[in-house]
């Protein structure tokens, strides 16, 4: 599945347009925007790819199944709207009730694996090893901007970078807000995760989300127009 991820630093901005505004752009050259699925950096994975999942193998591409000796657990857990489950087996093969927890989502949710094994590489330790990788649930055709990426460029340097002289430009801390693309497109619910501990900084980013011109909307693999959540982030990129 093709993410939607924009990434901006203030490299690409013109260093006249904030000039004026007294901002620093040397200092400041990780400050940027930043839109994806979730709040983690999880892999887009479709309802409709879940469908056929019956092994390790079949969840992820390239799982190195032939590095192992045997398995110690594999635990699989599903979030959803705030509330975790899980479910254990130690193989490479699902067990109906991981199959049957997987199958059942809905789209924001997220998967998480966490394998423990034994390597059979003989040159290696016989301590247990652990893998772990996780997903985000995705429509099949993901919400799209409109004007695509460069229209959404525009969008969010001119609105949500443009006031930002109004702040100490080397204490602005990472701000994140969530926000959904319903089946109309129009963008709605923008809500706080991570406060910026600037009130105004906070007030402008959900204004930003809740102006947003509109997008073009998810579908699922009906064609049937569906919501999309998305989280925004702006502010100090080092470390995130």
């Amino acid at each position: 599945m093709k993410k939607i991820f924009i990434f901006l630093t203030l490299l690409f901005i013109s260093a006249t347009g904030f000039s004026q505004n007294g901002f620093n752009l040397k200092v400041n050259s990780q400050l940027g925007v930043n839109i994806r699925n979730s709040d983690n950096a999880f892999k887009s994975i479709s309802p409709s790819d879940i469908n056929n999942i019956k092994t390790l193998s079949d969840l992820k591409e390239g799982f190195p199944d032939s590095w192992i000796k045997s398995y110690e657990s594999v635990v699989i857990g599903l979030t959803s709207n705030g509330t975790s489950v899980s479910s254990e087996n130690a193989a490479h093969e699902l067990a109906s009730e991981q199959m049957e927890l997987i199958k059942n989502v809905n789209y924001g949710d997220e998967i998480s694996v966490n394998v423990s094994y034994y390597s059979n590489n003989p040159n290696a330790t016989k301590e247990l090893k652990t893998m772990t990788f996780a997903y985000v649930v995705t429509p099949e055709f993901p919400a799209a901007c409109d004007g695509g990426y460069e229209g959404m460029e525009r969008y969010l340097t001119t609105k949500a970078l443009k006031d930002l002289s109004f702040a100490d430009q080397e204490k602005i801390k990472n701000v994140k807000a969530r926000f959904t693309i319903d089946k109309t497109g129009s963008a709605t619910n923008a809500t706080l995760i991570k406060s910026s501990d600037n009130e105004r900084l906070d007030k402008m980013v959900l204004q930003t989300l809740n102006s947003m011109p509109k997008w073009a909307p998810a579908k699922s693999s009906n064609g049937n127009n569906v919501s999309q959540s998305f989280v925004f982030s702006v502010g100090n990129m080092i470390g995130c």
